[in-house]
């Protein structure tokens, strides 16, 4: 192997200026293709011998692991919380279904496309929306919401 002042003539220039004689990197190795490097570098030429290249390899293969496992941690965490908020969210949506059967005539499904396109139409979370229509009809301002969502009443009076 060609010396790091052939193969790498700036690195070992900005090296030289920061006072270091030997310079080890290796790259950790992780499932999710995020990519790291574990560098160690010394004041003293040659300090890195084969054993320390050794030590070094199994600290990145176990460092790897730690990073896969923390991106895991992370992922699985941020999919629990968003099952926790639909299971929350999920009787206000339904109840706002409910409205839509009942005040439009709909099916459950048509009232759930209902809902969606006029989530997709406002901008606006699904939840929010539900939430946003339970809350009219609390209020006694259901059909306003539903002429503001462009929802169209059928003229169905609720028996």
């Amino acid at each position: 192997m060609s010396p790091p002042t052939k193969r790498w003539p700036g690195f070992a220039a900005l090296m030289s200026r920061a006072c270091y004689r030997s310079c080890l990197a290796v790259p950790l190795s992780t499932q999710s293709g995020q990519t790291a490097v574990l560098t160690l570098v010394s004041a003293q030429p040659d300090q890195f011998a084969d054993t320390a290249y050794d030590i070094t390899l199994l600290l990145t293969l176990h460092a790897g692991v730690v990073f896969d496992n923390a991106t895991l941690y992370h992922d699985s965490s941020r999919l629990v919380a968003q099952l926790r908020t639909a299971l929350r969210t999920r009787s206000v949506i339904s109840q706002a279904q409910g409205l839509l059967m009942h005040r439009l005539g709909y099916d459950g499904d048509r009232a759930f496309m209902a809902l969606k396109q006029a989530s997709q139409n406002s901008n606006t979370k699904l939840r929010d929306l539900a939430g946003l229509l339970v809350d009219a009809h609390q209020q006694g301002e259901l059909e306003a919401a539903f002429r503001k969502l462009t929802l169209v009443d059928t003229g169905k009076t609720p028996s």
